[in-house]
């Protein structure tokens, strides 16, 4: 049964889909024939298909099937936001994608071995440009400031106890702390000067 998300993504509502062939498990190969990806703009597009991406139905043959969904989906835009995590996603063959791994795999022809990381943290900007393999400690070490954080600088926060500002970072994915300041802006430096060090090219410091 076709679920909401499948919906949202590009695929007719559940009681008007056409009857498509069961999925394989999706290639390079295969994507590039559903779809088009713009590597400058981070957009996908969906292609036409043809009659033997479809099976005949009770009442319509696959010809009509294919008809009837080209002209309701070829050539526009594919996929959506989720509100919720900010990531665009994709229903390609019956799989709900993400469409930055769609991007990798599009553009290099393999899945990305673990995660991929958007450079400017903005979850939805596919641009090639943007994307990077990373695993998860990479992930967290391009993490922008927290909106619960007080000091306003990425790795500061104010510790009662000592009533000082003091900067942390993690190294090896476990937390160390870098010592402590009274000016916030110090404290932060601190913490630049140490993310250049162990974060290399994942280090971010808003």
């Amino acid at each position: 049964m076709t679920s909401t998300i499948e919906n949202a993504v590009g695929e007719p509502a559940a009681n008007e889909k056409p009857r498509l062939k069961e999925a394989v498990p999706l290639t390079a190969e295969r994507l590039r024939e559903l779809l088009h990806y713009e590597p400058e703009t981070g957009s996908f597009t969906w292609k036409a298909r043809t009659p033997e991406d479809f099976e005949d139905g009770k009442k319509q043959s696959k010809e009509h099937n294919c008809a009837i969904w080209n002209g309701r989906y070829a050539g526009k835009p594919a996929g959506t936001v989720n509100k919720v995590i900010g990531y665009s996603t994709i229903c390609v063959e019956h799989s709900y994608i993400y469409a930055h791994r769609l991007a990798w795999l599009y553009v290099h022809g393999s899945w990305p071995v673990d995660q991929i990381d958007h450079i400017n943290s903005l979850r939805h900007d596919n641009r090639l440009s943007n994307l990077r393999e990373a695993d998860r400690g990479q992930q967290e070490m391009n993490k922008p400031v927290s909106a619960r954080n007080t000091s306003g600088f990425k790795g500061v926060s104010w510790t009662p106890r000592e009533q000082k500002w003091r900067a942390n970072i993690a190294a090896d994915g476990k937390p160390l702390s870098l010592g402590y300041w009274d000016d916030p802006l110090k404290a932060w430096v601190a913490y630049s000067i140490a993310a250049m060090k162990l974060h290399g090219n994942f280090a971010r410091f808003v």
